[in-house]
């Protein structure tokens, strides 16, 4: 009863990250960005989703990009541990350089005996944890932040390849999200840093060819 009026009293927010090239490197400052429902559902936004292309790094296709959305609300210990829905791992990063704050980082395959004979050597697409044997040790992670009354943002990342076995939930708060202009005035700024390097190499490269290669 006490969850079902804390929701009353506390409406969800929903955030979106659209996700194209899936990397660090992407240097396309709209797919850096986390968006609350009004600015996703803007013309301007909307005609880039369906409009853009990302090119892959493995081959030379081009592919759509996809919009991936949080919740901010009052969770509950069972919806934590039945959020299984895998998120690109870039949110993570996202989020944080956008201002959100992490307050809890779950490490699954720690929790789960260090993860040993876990790993899902038959291609299945989920990692065979049962959470809930492990409930009360999630909901003291989960007492320690005081998730009852305050308003979170839940995901759940992992991977299941042999050199990049991970399994873990973030919690985050709102934090300095409100402070867009800012944080979005960073990510630009390190975006532009970024492709000056890249020109540097390009440049450097270039001379050196033109140099020893005549």
């Amino acid at each position: 009863m006490t969850e079902i009026l804390s929701e009353k009293f506390s409406p969800i927010e929903k955030y979106h990250i659209i996700d194209g090239c899936f990397s660090y490197a992407c240097l396309n400052p709209k797919e850096r960005y986390v968006y609350d429902d009004t600015e996703i559902k803007s013309s301007k936004i909307q005609k880039y989703i369906k409009t853009h292309r990302y090119k892959s790094f493995i081959d030379s296709s081009y592919y759509k990009i996809f919009v991936q959305s949080f919740e901010l609300k009052r969770w509950s210990v069972d919806e934590v541990i039945n959020e299984n829905r895998q998120c690109n791992p870039t949110s993570v990063h996202y989020l944080w350089k956008n201002g959100f704050k992490i307050e809890a980082e779950i490490d699954l395959i720690n929790l789960f005996n260090k993860g040993e004979n876990r790993l899902d050597r038959n291609g299945r697409s989920h990692i065979p944890y049962k959470l809930s044997e492990k409930r009360r040790e999630i909901q003291q992670i989960l007492t320690s932040i005081n998730y009852e009354n305050r308003d979170l943002l839940v995901l759940r990342i992992y991977s299941k390849k042999w050199l990049g076995y991970y399994d873990r939930i973030y919690i985050f708060s709102k934090k300095k999200y409100n402070s867009k202009r800012i944080n979005r005035l960073k990510i630009n700024l390190t975006i532009l840093e970024e492709k000056l390097n890249c020109w540097k190499i390009k440049t450097r490269n270039y001379l050196r060819t033109r140099l020893f290669h005549k």
